[in-house]
């Protein structure tokens, strides 16, 4: 018998115990409508066994893609206790979500235990709520377990601070690892490389400024533009059209390209020599690699404070959240007339601000550990069913 993760005879085991056959028996059930929780939920349920459970067909059909190795079913949205997905739903002893789905969930029995999707740089007051209807909650890091310990809101759940399980597949960087990577899309791993990876709806900048960056960052630079998944899944007219005329435009440049998908985020992360967001999580992720920073502020800083302080926001937090732009410059603060000017200051600036950006990851994520956070994960999701 192997351990956490082996396998025997096409059995499932973790710490000794076997949960049998996945098919008729799923212990955990990891549940979610968006690709999103992808990265967080398939390093553990490797671990742990289970099975992925979603109620959008686009979603399973895009898990399977991924994962052809492992289980996933769907829910149906109709004539629910018919489908296979419900059935794991009510037979799971523990299930794993990146949101309430209170009215989905709240019927089965088993524990409910909350794994945000993507990563999370707050609770507010209406999150912490909507989080009632869970028996445990896994924070991604120190810096959620503050803002949690400074409220004095109704808190009805357990918590622990097993870490962010992504980083665990963030690649380590290296020349090989930066050719192999580069290589792939088409690109001159002799070049620095700018990544794009703006957010969506009103907080986005994909609309306002994709095709300007594609443009006028100069061809001496490898150029990746990465849109937002929900914006590739789910995008607009307006948003589609975008993606075609960027294609066409990179398409006229020898250095450039529009992933949707080819890398992981931390592929492209680990070869990125400047990083222009809009001030969202994938820049904090991005600190990872100490990747220096260019904001485009599309939803201002100002505008952000003015809605952290309507969310209820301690003063201490909000101090914190805008640290972040501590880390970088931002487009509209440099007095620049075009994308490349900028790339420039920003390249230059980001050398002297590494000890900036550094502290900055360690306060929000912690120090760095060699033990997996889906490990920490997995452990504690297998006491629960033990428990159980």
């Amino acid at each position: 018998m192997m351990g956490i993760g082996g396998a025997d005879g096409g059995r499932n085991w973790t710490n000794g115990v076997y949960f049998s056959g996945m098919k008729n028996s799923a212990p955990i059930v990891y549940f979610s409508k968006m690709v999103q929780a992808f990265p967080l939920m398939v390093p553990v349920q490797r671990l742990t066994g289970g099975v992925y459970v979603s109620n959008r067909a686009s979603t399973v059909r895009s898990f399977r893609r991924k994962f052809p190795d492992l289980p996933a079913h769907r829910c149906w949205r109709v004539a629910a206790p018919l489908s296979s997905g419900w059935h794991d739903l009510r037979r799971a002893k523990v299930i794993v979500a990146g949101a309430s789905h209170t009215s989905l969930l709240k019927s089965f029995p088993g524990r409910k235990v909350m794994i945000f999707h993507g990563c999370v740089n707050r609770l507010t007051r209406d999150v912490v709520a909507s989080l009632a209807s869970f028996d445990h909650v896994l924070l991604q890091s120190p810096r959620l377990e503050r803002m949690l310990r400074r409220t004095d809101w109704n808190i009805d759940f357990s918590y622990s601070v097993p870490g962010y399980v992504a980083f665990d597949h963030f690649p380590p960087p290296s020349s090989e690892g930066r050719q192999t990577i580069l290589s792939r899309l088409g690109l001159d791993p002799t070049r620095q490389t700018v990544v794009y990876t703006p957010t969506r709806s009103i907080y986005g900048s994909w609309c306002d400024h994709a095709e300007a960056i594609a443009r006028e960052v100069s061809e001496e630079y490898n150029l990746v533009l990465r849109p937002h998944p929900h914006q590739v899944n789910c995008g607009n007219a307006e948003e589609k059209a975008s993606f075609r005329t960027v294609t066409k435009l990179l398409e006229s440049r020898r250095s450039g390209v529009i992933d949707m998908d080819g890398c992981s985020l931390g592929e492209l992360l680990s070869v990125a020599d400047l990083l222009i967001s809009d001030a969202n999580s994938t820049a904090e992720e991005a600190l990872f690699y100490d990747v220096p920073q260019l904001f485009t502020e599309i939803y201002s800083r100002e505008k952000w404070l003015e809605q952290y302080e309507r969310e209820g926001l301690d003063d201490e937090s909000i101090e914190e959240l805008m640290g972040l732009y501590e880390c970088g410059v931002s487009f509209p603060r440099l007095g620049v007339s075009n994308w490349n000017e900028a790339v420039v200051q920003a390249l230059e600036k980001g050398r002297s601000l590494s000890s900036v950006r550094q502290a900055y990851f360690t306060h929000v994520f912690g120090s760095r550990t060699d033990e997996p956070a889906a490990r920490r994960v997995a452990d504690e999701l297998t006491r629960m069913v033990l428990q159980t």
